[in-house]
């Protein structure tokens, strides 16, 4: 099988593009993007609103509880995110020499890219681990007692 270099891909899809009449608009993508997100984030608060009713919870009450535990558990996972975001710069470092040392393409390049993420996905399989798991179930337990102590929903 021969690989087609993305250039020359990106080259017969423009070319298509262009027979069919069509012209690429990246702005117009990037708003449907921003778009999609907006209606996602919509949804997403709808969808909890709902579960809080369906629950016979207050909203507000919730939403309260629900940012108390956010509150509680962002220390916690802090160091956890800077672990995996250091893994991540050391694998894009080594995926960096890669790129010097070898040719793309190349069984070599492959095997270097390879390994830089592996050594990655350890890494941060690493960070999971070390998570402080009593502290988030603390922050557990106190979510699910405050959501106890919510009033019923008014429908």
């Amino acid at each position: 099988m021969q690989r087609i270099s993305f250039a020359v891909g990106l080259g017969y899809v423009l070319i298509a593009a262009a027979a069919w009449g069509f012209t690429p608009n990246p702005a117009c993508v990037q708003d449907a993007i921003k778009t999609k997100w907006s209606c996602k984030r919509a949804c997403n608060q709808d969808f909890i609103e709902a579960k809080d009713l369906c629950h016979s919870v207050d909203h507000a009450c919730a939403d309260s509880c629900r940012a108390a535990r956010e509150a509680c558990v962002a220390p916690i996972l802090a160091p956890v995110e800077a672990c995996i975001d250091a893994c991540n710069a050391t694998r894009d470092a080594a995926r960096a020499q890669c790129r010097t040392l070898y040719d793309k393409g190349t069984p070599e390049w492959d095997q270097c890219i390879d390994a830089a993420q592996v050594v990655a996905f350890v890494c941060r399989d690493t960070c999971r681990e070390n998570v402080d798991a009593a502290g988030l179930a603390q922050c557990r337990d106190t979510y699910r007692s405050c959501i106890v102590l919510c009033p019923p929903a008014s429908n």
